[in-house]
């Protein structure tokens, strides 16, 4: 069953196997466990979407050293398997994380027309991007994927093909603008060999 596309939503049904990845607040991917995950975040808004088999996490209490307000994450078993953490405050900058993890593998379009997906496959980093001032919306964090298998994996599975229709007011002409630099799926060119 295919929900909400990624960035918005993960779909936990698609993953379909576990490997040890990044760390977010002390929780591992392919090694922390539900309960693990759920003492970590000792959040009392804690809950399962039933169709989708996602844990959504609501953080009623942001303060500096927990700076997001939602999340959702997805397990094989009891074993946490991706994270997607939205609304959150990171502490590195776009530039810190290409300085960091090189380019990103692989760029694309978010749910946006004004956002694009990065992704870090082997680090397994997907950070969402607002094209017009690099601001970072959404961190999703999963088990690291050989570059050579990223287009046949459950992420690309999941993400938009194209950017959503971008609607202005008609200018004289009774045309729509679009800025040139969001017209394009890669605008720091990143795909560019």
């Amino acid at each position: 069953m295919q929900g909400s596309l990624m960035p918005d939503a993960l779909n936990c049904a698609l993953i379909k196997e576990v490997e040890p990845g990044p760390t977010w607040y002390g929780i591992t991917i392919g090694k922390s466990t539900y309960q693990q995950f759920t003492n970590t975040l000792d959040s009392s808004s804690i809950w399962w979407d039933e169709r989708e088999g996602n844990l959504y996490v609501e953080n009623r209490e942001i303060t500096s050293e927990r700076n997001w307000a939602f999340l959702e994450a997805c397990f094989i078993g009891s074993i946490v398997s991706a994270i997607n953490v939205i609304e959150g405050s990171f502490p590195l900058e776009l530039e810190d994380f290409v300085a960091e993890y090189g380019p990103p593998d692989y760029v694309t379009w978010g749910n946006r027309y004004s956002e694009r997906s990065l992704i870090w496959s082997e680090q397994g980093i997907f950070l969402v991007v607002g094209v017009e001032y690099e601001e970072k919306k959404t961190i999703i964090l999963f088990s690291p994927i050989p570059v050579e298998d990223l287009q046949s994996s459950w992420l690309i599975q999941s993400l938009p093909k194209e950017g959503k229709e971008y609607k202005v007011p008609e200018d004289i002409n009774g045309s729509h603008r679009l800025p040139s630099h969001l017209e394009v799926e890669d605008p720091w060119g990143y795909n560019d060999d």
